[in-house]
This record gives structure tokens, sequence and C-alpha cells, in this order.
């Protein structure tokens, strides 16, 4: 006879947290070794999210790995580079990277 269990929704809640957070933490290195190959400057959020896209799509060993990187949301990378390097405000609800 099957047995059937029941998760709240709170403890599914913080499970899927959890394999956020995870996630998260596995892209930085990833997300840091791709930005230190961006030219210095400013790069529109925009654009540099097209080109993450693109280079991690384009990515032989992120896909055979099903790496985090490739559930990564625009909502997340923009909030790993705003914690994590310097965005700044361009105004009319535009911002940009900051490449040093």
């Amino acid at each position: 006879m099957p047995v059937t269990v029941h998760t709240s929704a709170a403890t599914r809640a913080e499970r899927e947290a959890r394999a956020r957070q995870s996630d998260l933490a596995a892209c930085r290195p990833i997300l840091a070794h791709w930005i230190s190959g961006l030219p210095s400057g400013r790069h529109e959020l925009g654009s540099v999210w097209d080109a993450w896209c693109v280079a991690v799509r384009n990515s032989s060993k992120l896909r055979e790995d099903r790496h985090p990187a490739m559930r990564l949301g625009r909502t997340s990378f923009y909030g790993l580079l705003t914690a994590d390097y310097s965005v700044v405000s361009l105004g009319s609800r535009r911002r940009a990277l900051v490449v040093e």
C-alpha cells in the first residue's frame, strides 16, 4: 500500500529557498571569472544579461554538468551583480555594471 507524505508549504518554501541559495553560491565563481573577461567601463545590465545568456548557452561544460548557472534567472543575476559588483544608475530605469 503506497504511503502518502504530506509536506507543508513552509517546509517546501524553506527547501526551495535553500536550493536557490545553493544555486547562487555555485554561480558566483563562474560569474566572477566571466566578468573578469569584460572590458573596463560601464556596461548596461540588459546587454550584460544578454551576453551572459549567450556565454552560458554556448558552454558545453556547463550544459554537461547541468550547472545551476543554466537555471539562473534575470532577477537573480541582477541581484548577484548588485550584491558583488559596482552597479550604477544611468537614469530612466537604466543601470550599468562598472568594470574596472
